[in-house]
């Protein structure tokens, strides 16, 4: 279990050489001498035994040096941190090992400081050395590893002193698909054997599906948490919006419009959307459509900036795991909408066939400028529709994508 209270870190930016010698003899002054950086403000979280839970944020958040502060690497200005049980931390590459000694070596030396003796790390080192697969590698410099290499010695290493916390920084990033797979592997069963993990990442698919909840920090302090999903949502909204204090977030009863209830909405709102439908072949309203048949999602907008030039709209289908099926927009596409005034209405059609597999979707949709909603985005509304594809007795598959193959079958004179 991990209790955060009241944690704050200060790091101060000297302004000349000077002011660390008056720091040193406690002349230094605020403002003068040097200005206080603040990546951590304050934050309070609650991690329970055998949770994994990730942490989430904008680049300068506060996520790395948390996780320092966890791991015993920095010092907390004030406030207090309570952690019970053994704690490893795979952290940011160059972080734990010398780069002078061997793989080997630094293991030893590693081990010694978690408490471990020589003969538990004896046992524990064939282990390590065949989950990393370095070869003669783990006998060499570690300065010569690539960062591959050096991350595959590190996991190894923090997955075999058995901890009771395993805090992992954004370090499996920069390993190869085989490996990163490998790790999350890993990663499920510790999570099985009820570790609590601590994880950072800015791979969405990830969070999402190894986090039981979620902790979204910006600018040092805590956003939001809560489940994967909904801190995904906000933090979507703080790529588009670019800052915390400028979020409009807020939920659209259905009574009021055609946009589902467990909708969020983010965006600046020059541009809104008005209504969110999806008809079938007859034009008929619908939220059940069978695998295969074609629709048409219609998105009614309005325009509230006095001039908007060629606005682009987009949709994306998740699955009910929120895992991403589809998406496109009028960009993409190659189609314009113009000049906007405000005032102006527009409708965007959308016409396909719904070649998905049986299940639960949603639609969320999109109104921006320029190719992608981190640059100047008007209207942001995840779950716009909550939908239900049916299967077809007809076409029985199994999976998300209806392919339609054309199958024949060749069989050679005997």
């Amino acid at each position: 279990m991990i209790v955060i209270k009241n944690l704050v870190k200060e790091f101060r930016l000297y302004k000349k050489r000077s002011g660390f010698l008056k720091q040193v003899i406690g002349l230094a002054q605020p403002g003068r001498d040097f200005d206080l950086l603040r990546p951590l403000d304050n934050v309070e979280l609650t991690v329970e035994k055998g949770e994994v839970h990730g942490i989430i944020g904008m680049n300068g958040a506060g996520k790395s040096t948390l996780l320092k502060i966890l791991s015993g690497v920095l010092h907390p200005t004030s406030g207090s941190v309570s952690i019970s049980g053994r704690v490893a931390a795979l952290l940011e590459l160059g972080t734990g090992f010398h780069g002078d000694l061997t793989g080997r070596e630094n293991i030893y030396i590693n081990g010694t400081m978690l408490g471990l003796t020589r003969q538990e790390i004896d046992k524990k080192l064939p282990e390590i050395q065949a989950f990393a697969e370095l070869g003669d590698f783990f006998d060499r410099p570690v300065k010569i590893y690539s960062s591959g290499m050096y991350v595959r010695l590190a996991f190894s290493f923090a997955v075999s002193v058995e901890p009771d916390v395993l805090i992992i920084d954004e370090a499996l990033s920069v390993g190869d698909a085989y490996f990163q797979q490998k790790c999350l592997k890993k990663i499920r069963e510790f999570k099985n054997l009820g570790t609590t993990i601590l994880f950072v990442s800015h791979d969405i698919s990830a969070v999402r599906a190894l986090c039981d909840k979620c902790t979204l920090l910006s600018k040092g302090k805590v956003i939001f948490t809560g489940t994967p999903m909904q801190a995904l949502d906000l933090y979507n909204a703080l790529l588009a919006e670019h800052s915390s204090q400028d979020l409009v977030a807020a939920r659209t009863a259905a009574a009021k419009s055609s946009i589902a209830e467990s909708t969020f909405v983010s965006g600046n709102l020059d541009m809104e959307v008005v209504s969110c439908l999806m008809l079938n072949e007859e034009g008929h309203e619908t939220l059940a459509v069978p695998s295969g048949q074609k629709v048409s999602v219609q998105i009614k907008c309005i325009v509230h900036r006095d001039m908007i030039d060629n606005p682009t709209c987009g949709i994306l289908f998740k699955d009910r795991l929120a895992y991403e099926i589809f998406g496109t927009n009028t960009h993409q596409l190659g189609i314009e909408s113009g000049v906007l005034h405000k005032g102006n209405e527009i409708t965007y059609t959308f016409d396909f066939a719904m070649n998905l597999g049986p299940g639960d979707y949603t639609l969320t949709v999109a109104l921006h400028s320029d190719r992608s909603h981190v640059h100047d985005s008007y209207h942001w509304i995840e779950r716009a529709l909550l939908f239900k594809v049916l299967e077809t007795p007809e076409f029985p598959f199994i999976g998300v994508a209806r392919l339609e193959p054309v199958t024949s079958i060749h069989r050679p004179n005997y």
